[in-house]
């Protein structure tokens, strides 16, 4: 049996503000946490990083890969500082 929109064990879309609006995102409790483990202190190499494991997860549009990474490293020093 698939993971379906009735699963509980089902993966739960959360939101991420992206320029002006909201998107629904997968994952990205994970990717925060596991990106912190990296320790990463250079802004440019954190954006990248936190990019590259949210499209691994989620569609980004390539024109707006700049506005989902400076998104990403908002949420990310919310979290972490």
């Amino acid at each position: 049996m698939g993971r379906g929109c009735c699963d509980p064990r089902a993966p739960r879309p959360q939101k991420l503000l992206v320029d002006d609006g909201e998107v629904g995102v997968l994952g990205l409790d994970e990717i925060m946490e596991e990106v912190s483990w990296l320790s990463l202190k250079d802004e440019e190499k954190l954006a990248s990083e936190l990019l590259s494991r949210f499209k691994a997860r989620n569609y980004v549009p390539p024109s707006a890969e700049k506005k989902y990474a400076a998104a990403l490293v908002a949420e990310y020093k919310k979290r972490y500082g």
